[in-house]
């Protein structure tokens, strides 16, 4: 029996066929994103006995696998991350063990330390396919993560780690400061330290930041005991979210999830504050589930703060689900705000 790894994967396709025609083999699919892992699970759909789904910010600390595949099938993972991951790979492999690649130069496996690397292409514009082999440990293991300052006016400056693979990775995003700064501004001038606790939800999380940065001004206003959730579907983005809340101190749940929360989870319908950077891509889907996911969550007099450099499709998206929506502009941004009932 043989221990062996599919990464890279966009659908359970490749590894589902390998696992039919090798059931003595135990086989593991790695996916980041909790939307591409249920997506192999659902193509799993004869649930083979044989395959495990591992959705991670990175493979199993103590498992090693004689073989290894791993396709580069997304245009939106970056050079970073791929890396990162191949790397990833490279150390969890057995010496000696091989290693396809498909969608990978060979240069870049050349550079993380692999082998006898042999490329070819079934045509000119077919991607490069590559095998090769782990050959001894590294001589460096590199490390991807990186540190950044942000605050919001009359905060402090704030340390936020990032891995590959977060959104903005090794740098704060301008369209998330201007929603953390219009929205901390609001709590400066409120009055929510009289209202006891005040719950935050940011949907789309990433590393954290602007969900941290709102929940630091509500500490600084003196508002006690207000929890906070960040959600993402990304691993990494989870794992350094998780890790950057305890680095500042801030109690909060950090939730893996592409469709928010539970419907049991004990703070739904009970936010008073939600917050979401809407990613650009998807036509419009990802805006309306986030303003979705912001009204199901949201107390009756909740509100729900959105983000975007074209608010046209935002906009649109609190207007399913909310009913004022009043735009202000920061940075170059339009901040959305959308009042629940």
């Amino acid at each position: 029996m043989a221990d062996i790894l599919f990464s890279g994967c966009r659908s359970g396709r490749f590894p589902l066929e390998y696992a039919r025609k090798h059931p003595e083999d135990s086989i593991t699919v790695h996916a980041y994103d909790c939307y591409q892992a249920r997506k192999v699970c659902e193509d799993n759909g004869r649930r083979r006995r044989n395959v495990e789904v591992v959705c991670a910010a990175g493979l199993p600390e103590d498992a090693i696998y004689s073989e290894a595949f791993y396709y580069a099938t997304s245009k939106l993972v970056s050079a970073e991350l791929e890396l990162d991951t191949l790397q990833d790979i490279y150390l969890h492999l057995a010496d000696g063990a091989q290693f396809t690649t498909e969608g990978v130069e060979p240069d870049t496996l050349a550079k993380i330390g692999f082998s006898k690397i042999s490329s070819s292409r079934a045509s000119r514009r077919a991607p490069v396919k590559c095998v090769c082999l782990k050959k001894g440990e590294l001589k460096r293991i590199r490390s991807f993560a990186a540190e950044f300052e942000a605050s919001v006016p009359g905060g402090e400056k704030l340390k936020f780690m990032s891995l590959p693979g977060c959104f903005c990775h090794r740098r704060p995003d301008e369209g998330g400061l201007s929603l953390a700064e219009v929205v901390s501004k609001e709590i400066a001038e409120s009055g929510l330290e009289k209202e006891g606790a005040v719950p935050i939800l940011d949907i789309g999380c990433g590393c954290g930041l602007v969900g941290l940065l709102v929940a630091d001004a509500l500490r600084r206003k003196g508002v006690k005991d207000s929890p906070a959730a960040l959600v993402d579907s990304h691993s990494r983005a989870i794992a350094a979210a998780r890790h950057n809340a305890d680095s500042l101190g801030i109690g909060a749940e950090c939730i893996l999830s592409d469709v928010g929360l539970a419907e049991d989870h004990p703070l739904r319908g009970k936010f008073k504050i939600a917050l979401a950077n809407p990613p650009y891509y998807g036509e419009g889907r990802i805006a309306d589930l986030f303003a979705e996911i912001a009204a199901a969550s949201l107390a009756p007099d909740g509100v729900c703060w959105m983000v975007a450099k074209s608010p046209d499709i935002i906009k649109e998206a609190c207007g399913k689900f909310f009913g004022k929506v009043d735009v202000l502009k920061r940075r170059g941004y339009t901040v959305l705000r959308a009042q629940k009932g």
